[in-house]
């Protein structure tokens, strides 16, 4: 299905649902993901469509109440800067329940959430035994949270990709560095 209203690609065949760059936000957005959730596909691209909470925390509701969510493999939230820390409380609480038990990938890119939400995500990423893809590039990550990232590349040996460009690391790049030689996957 592709919408010439705004930019929806549908790969039913793929799993694939992809709404990005389409600044939808709102109503029209919660409509797709639950559209989404009912078909249960296995990559929700949600990226550059000016996300805020309300709506951030209806789709994850929306996606929460189906089952479809454990399909789930490629989550893309990435340029939605407008989800706050009380998004991030709501998703990290649905990955450490183990409602995306299948995630292989997480895309939060450009979504300046800074070191506290930041640290929620990978808090309950811990949990987390098939991502192998995160990128937290471009969100006001400090060094305040490089021990915290460390800790999780420990812990995370399927994790094969990790973005964390455009952050605000310096010296606590030495942290990240060694916990490298502990994770071979990466």
């Amino acid at each position: 299905m592709l919408e010439s209203t705004y930019s929806v690609i549908e790969h039913r065949e793929l799993g694939h649902l992809k709404i990005d760059d389409a600044l939808l936000g709102g109503k029209r957005l919660q409509v797709s993901a639950l559209n989404w959730a009912e078909n249960g596909y296995k990559t929700l691209d949600l990226s550059k469509n000016g996300i805020d909470d309300a709506s951030f925390l209806k789709i994850l509701e929306l996606i929460e109440k189906n089952e479809g969510v454990k399909k789930i493999k490629r989550l893309k939230l990435g340029h939605n800067p407008k989800i706050s820390k009380l998004g991030y409380e709501k998703l990290g609480a649905m990955i450490t329940e183990g409602r995306f038990k299948n995630l292989e990938e997480l895309d939060l890119q450009g979504n300046l959430m800074g070191d506290n939400a930041a640290s929620i995500i990978i808090d309950a990423l811990l949990a987390q035994r098939k991502l192998k893809l995160l990128d937290l590039s471009q969100n006001r990550i400090s060094d305040r949270l490089s021990m915290r990232i460390a800790d999780m590349l420990v812990v995370l040996k399927s994790l094969e990709n990790l973005f964390l460009k455009w952050n605000h690391l310096s010296k606590g790049v030495k942290h990240i560095s060694a916990a490298l030689l502990e994770n071979t996957t990466l």
